[in-house]
């Protein structure tokens, strides 16, 4: 016997009947906002905004069979290659062309097809952004705003290593840009593009992999379908509407020093306590609650029933009634002349307790203008202190190595007896990706150690120049030892690419 279940009809207004008709017929594209409305006698705005509402950034069903609960879809792989997406935007609601940083050695012009007209196209290893690649950026809005120094553009960034370098500063000043920095921690709060841009951007983008994958079935998205994917996302989120709403919410343009409530700042309050530093930790079990305040606080949100009083009783009401007894009279009392005590009293928020630390670290961060000249300064002394710090790392690993080297081949240097043949020890780091060999370079000038055979007019000079004879860009012939071969001897032509200013150590190229 098939059974039938009885279903009760949904109650639906004529306004709502009519919202819904005039909604269906604004995103099939029949009418626009304004004619659906004088259509069904809506409102402009009220139909806008239902017409957002119902606009849906996922994929389109699926049709499947009934029993089946979960339904997949093939993408692209999850952990795959990344691209860097670099948006500019201007208070203005205006944006510059964005930039792109695909994950290659070299980039390729065919990378940028299809991307916006204009846009920029970078490679890195990783597929990040650094400091090498912010000058190209740099440029890159130099050239569409056309900043001088007479006209100075403002950019605002965050924190990022990337986006701290002296050449970027110097290229800054020079250029008439002038470089803040948001307070740490604070981008998802102040940053335009966080606050109101790449949402949109991120949803359109959503949809439109999504139609890719429907119209390739098959086939798996790769970084360069990316920039031509992108640019319709791009157009559609990157408008003046979303671009000026988004300096606005954080306050920035036009300015406004109430644009954060007390809501925005409670994560901070266990750091603004003057006493957290001697503040104890929250062990709730070794602090238990006084019974006469908990008493006080049940009697003071809700008063104990009586035979004589009801259930509720407004505080007015007790105020007024006469006293028959004194425990109504306790009642009354404690009712009328002792607050509430709050959740907060009952159970405080944590504090943070600050201690000493001995671990030297990078420092408190803050907002900072970069392009100044004592920023400038602070910054060339921070990238000196670095640069020397990796020198002395540098030459303790080649240090290391050398006196690795020498102990695998039976080498023991006796400072007080001079070598009879003149050699210079020159350290050479190879570009080629073969570095499972140690190897020991000596520069060497004695013509007993090459099996070559040559004249007395082929020899010009068999005394080894001076360490200041050599120069950047100079070829030197290089003795290489290769432990553990046959013939572990070899020759080969080098080039200098730098000197170590420590010693008489080369770097040297093949």
């Amino acid at each position: 016997m098939v059974r039938t279940f009885k279903r009760n009809s949904q109650r639906t207004s004529i306004d709502e009947v009519s919202v819904a008709s005039a909604i269906s017929e604004v995103l099939e594209g029949k009418l626009s906002i304004r004619k659906a409305a004088d259509k069904y006698n809506l409102k402009p705005a009220t139909l806008q905004h239902r017409v957002d509402k119902n606009k849906n950034t996922d994929g389109k069903g699926i049709l499947a069979e009934k029993t089946q609960r979960q339904i997949g879809q093939i993408v692209s792989g999850e952990r795959g290659e990344l691209v860097t997406f670099g948006g500019i935007i201007t208070g203005t609601g205006n944006s510059i062309p964005p930039v792109y940083v695909f994950p290659r050695v070299h980039f390729k012009s065919h990378f940028l097809n299809g991307a916006p007209e204009g846009s920029l196209g970078l490679s890195s290893r990783s597929g990040w952004i650094n400091s090498e690649l912010f000058i190209e950026v740099l440029k890159h809005i130099q050239k569409h705003t056309n900043s001088t120094k007479e006209r100075p553009l403002l950019l605002i960034c965050d924190n990022h290593e990337s986006h701290i370098s002296v050449e970027a500063i110097n290229y800054s000043r020079e250029n008439g840009i002038v470089y803040l920095s948001f307070p740490p921690h604070t981008s998802h709060k102040l940053q335009p593009l966080d606050v109101g841009v790449f949402g949109p951007f991120k949803a359109k983008l959503k949809v439109a992999f999504n139609d890719w994958h429907i119209n390739h079935p098959g086939k798996a998205l790769t970084i360069y379908d990316i920039p031509s994917l992108s640019k319709l996302a791009f157009f559609e989120s990157f408008n003046a509407k979303n671009i000026t709403s988004a300096f606005a919410k954080p306050g920035i343009i036009p300015f406004n020093r109430l644009a954060f409530s007390e809501e925005d700042f409670s994560p901070c309050e266990v750091f603004s306590n003057q006493e957290s530093q001697n503040a104890p930790t929250n062990d709730f079990s070794a602090n238990p609650i006084d019974p006469e305040l908990t008493i006080e606080t049940e009697q003071c949100v809700t008063p104990p029933p009586t035979r004589e009083t009801p259930n509720i009783i407004n505080e007015v009401e007790l105020r007024n009634m006469p006293s028959t007894s004194q425990a109504s009279d306790g009642i009354n009392e404690t009712l009328t002349t002792k607050s509430c005590i709050t959740p907060e009293v009952v159970r405080p928020y944590p504090k943070i307790i600050r201690t000493n630390s001995t671990r030297k670290g990078k420092g408190k961060s803050k907002s900072r203008i970069y392009t100044d000249t004592p920023e400038k300064q602070r910054i060339e002394e921070l990238q000196r202190a670095k640069d020397e710090a990796n020198l002395k790392k540098e030459q303790r690993k080649r240090a290391k190595d050398l006196k690795t080297a020498q102990n695998l081949l039976g080498i023991t240097v006796n400072p007080e007896k001079k070598p009879n043949k003149r050699r210079r020890t020159v350290s050479v780091q190879s570009d080629s990706s073969n570095s499972s060999a140690n190897i020991l370079l000596q520069e060497s000038f004695d013509s007993s150690d090459s099996n070559m055979e040559s004249s007395d007019d082929d020899i010009v000079n068999t005394a080894p120049p001076a360490a200041n004879d050599l120069h950047d860009g100079d070829y030197v012939i290089t003795k290489v030892i290769n432990v553990g071969k046959k013939n572990p001897y070899k020759h080969f032509v080098g080039k200098i690419v730098s000197r170590y200013p420590d010693n008489n150590d080369f770097l040297v190229s093949f």
